[in-house]
């Protein structure tokens, strides 16, 4: 996945642009929320950000952490 790598943050930037298979940005939120992922639009955070959503891994077990990760895996695969 492409991604912005944090320089000096707790959080992610993933461009899902190749993941929406059809379906709209926001349909794809409303999926991740559904599939209990929480992810901010990354819209909300600039210009360029469009087709990006921003993860928070600030404060998380690496059980959780795992857990997110197959939450994603699963709707992006």
């Amino acid at each position: 996945m492409e991604f912005y790598r944090p320089e000096a943050t707790y959080f992610l930037f993933l461009s899902v642009e190749k993941y929406l298979n059809g379906k709209s940005y926001n349909q794809l939120i409303a999926e991740l929320f559904g599939n209990d992922v929480s992810v901010a639009p990354g819209e909300d955070f600039g210009r360029g950000f469009e087709n990006y959503i921003r993860l928070c891994f600030t404060g998380e077990t690496p059980e959780r952490l795992e857990i997110a990760i197959e939450r994603l895996n699963k709707i992006f695969n």
